[in-house]
């Protein structure tokens, strides 16, 4: 009698099949691996330092001058911060809503940059109104102060959408930091810093009024948001947000207060000035404090 010959599989019987159900495992796990990852990044809260770290006005050691960058310079920081606002916008909460308005500001400046309006028109009708002055013709000095006027309107209206971007920016900023005080520590009751200010003045100064402001709580502050007021003889006030990741004893800061337009920072006549400072080991009371003449 003939036996009856049970086929065997090639593949398992040389140990292909299991070497291959290992391999699908594995590539299986870290696809699965790989979007819980995603899942847990954009679910994840986010940290008002996070974003304040991208939006707040940087925090400068004491002397540090602000570099003057060139046009490469700042549109790969305006990259930057796109890319870092948009990671930031894809989580849930509020501050990825407010990190969306800030995503959709950066984009306006963007498109503000690509529009702006060239100095060539403004100063060929200055040349022509000169011209029209020389030759002592009303008509082409006329025609020119138009042209002038005219030139002067595009870019009263350029510096107007400059202006209003600012606003939605400044607006951001003044959110995480309303988010950043309900959320920290509970405040300290011994000092944390101290303040002065010191407000530009004349035509050689550095165009930016400066707060001062010392280290004295003993310890190293990390994520350091710097919440400011500053109220104008007239009761005008304008509020913002600075930030610096690493703060050490004893060391002063300064919290740059633009005074140019467009973007302008600060009020005029500063007559008092508050801050407040919200980091990760310490919460300090307002200072308020008094500045120039009553």
């Amino acid at each position: 009698m003939q036996q009856a010959q049970v086929p065997h599989a090639s593949g398992a019987s040389n140990g292909k099949w299991p070497i291959a159900g290992i391999l699908f495992g594995g590539i299986f796990l870290v696809v699965i691996c790989a979007i819980v990852a995603m899942v847990v990044l954009t679910t994840r809260s986010l940290k008002p330092s996070e974003l304040a770290s991208v939006l707040a006005r940087p925090l400068v050691p004491e002397g540090v001058i602000e570099p003057i960058v060139n046009e490469s310079e700042m549109y790969a920081a305006l990259s930057s911060k796109l890319a870092d606002a948009g990671r930031m916008a894809s989580g849930r909460g509020e501050l990825a809503l407010v990190a969306r308005e800030y995503q959709e500001a950066l984009n306006s400046i963007r498109a503000l940059i690509l529009e702006a309006p060239s100095a060539q028109p403004l100063v060929r009708a200055g040349l022509d109104t000169w011209q029209g002055s020389l030759e002592n013709s009303s008509q082409g000095f006329l025609l020119g102060l138009l042209g002038v006027g005219s030139e002067l309107s595009k870019l009263s209206e350029y510096a107007e959408k400059w202006s209003t971007v600012h606003a939605r920016v400044v607006a951001c900023r003044l959110r995480v930091a309303e988010i950043a005080a309900i959320q920290s520590v509970a405040e300290s009751t011994t000092p944390v810093v101290s303040a002065s200010f010191a407000e530009s003045r004349g035509a050689g100064t550095v165009a930016s009024d400066t707060i001062s402001l010392r280290n004295v709580s003993g310890a190293r502050l990390s994520n350091a948001m710097v919440v400011t007021e500053l109220t104008g003889r007239s009761g005008e006030r304008f509020s913002n947000l600075y930030f610096v990741r690493t703060w050490e004893p004893d060391q002063v800061m300064w919290a740059v207060c633009r005074s140019e337009s467009p973007g302008r920072e600060t009020v005029r006549n500063v007559m008092q000035v508050k801050c407040r400072v919200i980091a990760d080991e310490r919460t300090s009371a307002v200072i308020t404090f008094q500045y120039g003449k009553q």
